[in-house]
């Protein structure tokens, strides 16, 4: 493999690697560990080439001193290298074949050279993890950006929730590894990713509250609309909600002449043939009244009677005088008489009527018959009438 792809410290990465490694040196040259990051960092190759590298100056080395140094260089690009080389050492290939061959029991390492290869162990697979939940938090955060509440598309929307949820679940095992990792770098590290992830979902969060609420709002206006199309009043003939009074099965006030038509001519006095009338009572007097709000002015014109109760009166009396006299000559009236005897008989009554008291007469009011002259018209000439008989 060495002959076909050449010496790794043939590379300007490899170059630099080489002499942050040799055994010679006093302590670790951290200027030659960072010149390795920056060149990893900014070559295409430079991961490959420093993986390569670290291969040939780890394996099957005795000197743990220069393994040491090694084991420096990998953790300081593991620290400040992005996920291109994390993903390279993570690879199962390089800690299998590389890694767990150096702490392997027959090769008996020094107890420090243990403890540095599987702190790199746990810190290079937790590095790689941890740059997954940096790659799902970053495009959780670019799709929140991006994306307008209630104007989604479908599939983006079931991305997001996805990333959601996984990003949730990676968060659950990163609080775990806060309480047991004793490194305080990667503990920092850890409350870092801890930080942006809880600030991505709070922007989900309030992504999914302006969601359903705009969710709700729609649906609700749709409702609205849906009411208000039901509820527009149609003015049309057949429209429900053009409605006609109805009028009850009250029977309507009955006028005078209606009353008059009902008398009962059967009784033996007028006063109780004037009692048959049917007694008006308030509330037909209160439906007349609202019935006649519904009319026009001309027509109560039409409709409207004057009457006076004290004409009435007079005319009951009267043709109670007229039946208490023609009771005396009762047989002869129901015969029938000429004119001649009739004459004769007023005659005779009138001689009659001198000698008898005359009869105290009903009393009238007197501002009742000047405020209503023609009212006491009108029992006058009635009472002529039925003397004229």
């Amino acid at each position: 493999m060495e002959f076909l792809l050449g010496n790794p410290f043939s590379t300007p990465v490899g170059q630099c690697l080489e002499k942050a490694t040799d055994g010679s040196l006093q302590s670790e040259d951290w200027t030659l560990n960072m010149e390795i990051c920056d060149i990893i960092n900014e070559t295409e190759e430079g991961p490959k080439d420093a993986i390569r590298a670290l291969k040939k100056r780890l394996n099957g080395n005795r000197n743990y001193r220069e393994v040491m140094l090694a084991l420096t260089v990998l953790e300081t690009c593991v620290k400040n290298c992005g996920h291109r080389f994390h993903v390279l050492v993570a690879n199962r290939d390089f800690i299998d074949s590389v890694l767990v061959k150096i702490i392997s029991p027959k090769n008996s390492p020094p107890t420090i050279v243990q403890d540095k290869v599987l702190a790199l162990i746990q810190i290079t697979r937790l590095r790689s993890e941890l740059d997954i939940v940096r790659g799902n938090t970053k495009v959780m955060s670019e799709m929140l950006t991006e994306m307008v509440p209630g104007q989604e598309d479908s599939s983006d929307l079931e991305l997001l929730q996805e990333l959601n949820r996984t990003c949730r679940a990676m968060q659950q095992r990163i609080v775990e590894l806060i309480s047991r990792v004793s490194n305080e770098e990667v503990t920092e590290e850890l409350l870092h990713v801890n930080d942006d992830l809880n600030n991505v979902f709070l922007r989900y969060e309030r992504f999914e509250r302006y969601r359903s609420g705009r969710s709700v709002q729609n649906a609700s206006n749709g409702v609205l609309n849906e009411v208000t199309e039901d509820n527009l009043i149609d003015l049309g003939p057949g429209s429900p909600a053009v409605v006609s009074p109805m009028v009850g099965n009250t029977a309507p006030p009955s006028s005078l002449s209606s009353q008059l038509a009902g008398l009962d001519l059967g009784t033996e006095s007028v006063s109780g043939t004037l009692s048959s009338l049917q007694q008006c009572n308030p509330s037909d007097g209160f439906d007349m009244f609202a019935q006649t709000r519904g009319n026009s002015l001309a027509e109560q014109r039409k409709t409207v009677t004057y009457e006076d109760p004290q004409a009435v009166g007079g005319l009951a009396s009267a043709l109670d005088n007229r039946k208490q006299n023609s009771e005396v000559k009762g047989d002869d009236l129901e015969e029938g008489v000429t004119s001649e005897e009739f004459d004769k008989f007023l005659e005779e009554r009138a001689k009659a009527a001198e000698m008898v008291p005359n009869l105290p007469s009903p009393p009238v009011e007197a501002p009742a018959l000047a405020s209503n002259p023609s009212g006491r018209k009108k029992p006058e000439r009635s009472e002529d009438a039925l003397f004229a008989l």
